[in-house]
């Protein structure tokens, strides 16, 4: 919700603690930069690569930490009444035609 999720031209700086596989690590940098894809985007570019979509999956939660969500059951969940609002991770399997 802090971030765009249409594509944009500058990307994202975040402040950087550590890195997202070990937030203790010590990192030389402070800032991370990005740029969002939104779900359009990559499945699209995909479908253009000529890989076949055989499924995609949304789910509610995500599997590392972030800030702003609340941890159950090993996850992280939108809080509160946000819960299951928009999916916040997804898993595709594309594979390329024989």
């Amino acid at each position: 919700m802090k971030f765009p999720y249409w594509e944009h031209e500058e990307p994202v700086a975040l402040d950087v603690k550590g890195s997202y596989a070990d937030p203790t690590a010590e990192v030389k940098t402070e800032k991370e930069y990005s740029w969002n894809h939104g779900l359009g985007e990559v499945v699209t570019a995909l479908a253009q690569a000529g890989l076949q979509i055989e499924f995609l999956h949304e789910w509610p939660f995500v599997e590392w930490e972030v800030p702003f969500l609340e941890k159950r059951d090993g996850r992280w969940w939108m809080p509160g009444e946000l819960d299951g609002t928009m999916p916040l991770m997804y898993s595709l399997k594309a594979t390329k035609p024989a």
